[in-house]
């Protein structure tokens, strides 16, 4: 992310996705690619699709008109992974009503809380069924971690201001307009504008 101006993502000695950092990062063509860009990594979460909604072990999520589209347009199956990156989640406490409106909420306990100084890793304890996909098991297995967001720890950046505390349930705000939905049975990025899923590729 910091050294190069151009990146090509590989597995499998497959290209994956080739374009800037900031592109990779921002639009992921697939599941791979989310997880193996960023530190720390996107959380995982297993999705299901219901009356224009996404059931996760973070409650019934709401899916805009645009969302809503794409995954017709993809031909989407009921059962999804859906991806947050850590640094779109907040502290409910500290965010306005303008920037309320564009996300939604839920409570967790703190497992753990990293001060850096200029933000917090917040580690949250989630329940639910395990978003299972080969990318992720591939994933985990190179980083000899845990991409699967279900049963385990989701790992939020908050604010440092943010009066979290190890032990208590804290309510969090994430923003709808950064989550990326994945398919399980291949993969790909469900949720990218037409014009970049089919440029993904392009060299």
């Amino acid at each position: 992310m910091t050294l190069g101006d151009r990146v090509v993502i590989m597995r499998g000695g497959a290209v994956q996705q080739v374009g800037p950092p900031q592109e990779l990062y921002d639009h992921p063509r697939n599941l791979f690619v989310a997880g193996f860009i960023g530190s720390p990594a996107m959380n995982f979460l297993h999705a299901v699709v219901e009356g224009g909604r996404l059931r996760t072990a973070l409650g019934d999520v709401p899916i805009g008109d645009r969302v809503r589209r794409q995954l017709a347009g993809a031909d989407a199956p009921r059962e999804l992974i859906l991806g947050i990156r850590p640094e779109h989640f907040e502290d409910a406490e500290l965010i306005d009503e303008d920037t309320r409106r564009r996300g939604t909420q839920f409570e967790a306990p703190v497992e753990i809380v990293e001060s850096m100084g200029s933000d917090k890793y917040v580690y949250l304890a989630v329940e639910g069924e395990r978003a299972s996909a080969a990318e992720l098991e591939e994933l985990a297995a190179d980083a000899g971690a845990d991409f699967t967001g279900g049963g385990a720890s989701l790992v939020t950046r908050l604010s440092a201001e943010s009066p979290v505390q190890e032990g208590q349930t804290r309510r969090i705000w994430f923003n709808l307009e950064k989550i990326h939905l994945f398919d399980p049975a291949d993969g790909r990025n469900l949720t990218l504008h037409e014009g970049r899923a089919a440029g993904a590729l392009a060299d």
